[in-house]
């Protein structure tokens, strides 16, 4: 191969990395995509606030990317000020592994989630944990 012939390769690799990491959020089919945030240290504890016009929701979707994340709590915030703790300790393994929660009462307006979490031993880089609504 050649020298220059490498260097064109090269830099299409560039291209093409870099416009992968530019994709627009994309939900699972028939799921809403409500927010996200990154998982830095070993215990975290974050919110998403779920804003815009979301319609009512009767079931929540947690998922983990680039690495596990283990979930302690889950505590969610509706409109009328009311909140629901959903208490699962569970590990969430990117591409497979998710965390669906039932609302109770039926279809409800979140307002905002409350997550405590922490990464699996022995990973340095950052988790992002996905939420998703229906």
């Amino acid at each position: 191969m050649t020298k220059g012939k490498f260097l064109w390769l090269a830099g299409v690799a560039v291209v093409v990395f870099a416009l992968s990491s530019c994709v627009a959020q994309v939900a699972p089919e028939g799921w809403l995509y409500l927010g996200k945030r990154n998982v830095n240290f070993r215990n975290d504890r974050d919110t998403i606030i779920v804003s815009g016009n979301v319609r009512p929701l009767s079931q929540l979707m947690v998922l983990a990317r680039n690495y596990p994340v283990t979930v302690y709590d889950v505590r969610v915030f509706f409109a009328n000020g009311t909140s629901f703790d959903a208490v699962n300790r569970q590990n969430l393994y990117p591409g497979g592994d998710r965390l669906y929660i039932d609302l109770p009462g039926g279809q409800r307006t979140v307002r905002e989630v409350m997550f405590r979490y922490s990464r699996l031993p022995g990973k340095h880089k950052s988790a992002i944990v996905e939420l998703y609504g229906r």
